[in-house]
């Protein structure tokens, strides 16, 4: 029990402090509140397969202020992580609400993740 909470601690850490090439990954690793909204955001959009609203997020993240997280949300997006949507029908004069992950961003993601579970999985084969 000892060595497999040390093993996946270690996992953890190094997964956060994980020096990334790309500077998305590097952003929202940064803090927690960054990666978690970066969680969340992923989880919605595999869920709905599409887009999300920051009132989404934001009823997932409590713990975290309405400001906060709308200002992280609103730096991802001028930074090119998450864009807006457009919806149909509708005029590019309105405001959009909607947003989701760049193509990018969910790219690195996924890549950043399997590398994590890659090194997790080779320690759980060395402890058995």
């Amino acid at each position: 029990l000892d060595l497999l909470i040390t093993g996946v601690n270690e996992f953890m850490v190094k997964r956060l402090e994980f020096e990334a090439k790309d500077e998305s990954i590097s952003y929202f690793v940064q803090n927690m509140k960054r990666y978690r909204i970066l969680v969340s955001v992923m989880d919605e959009y595999s869920v709905n397969a599409n887009a999300t609203y920051k009132e989404q997020i934001i009823k997932k993240l409590r713990v975290y202020s309405y400001k906060t997280i709308s200002s992280i949300i609103d730096d991802a997006i001028s930074r090119g992580y998450f864009k807006y949507i457009n919806p149909p029908n509708k005029s590019n004069k309105e405001k959009i609400k909607k947003f989701r992950p760049t193509t990018t961003l969910v790219s690195n993601y996924i890549n950043w993740t399997l590398l994590h579970v890659t090194n997790i999985n080779k320690f759980l084969k060395a402890i058995k």
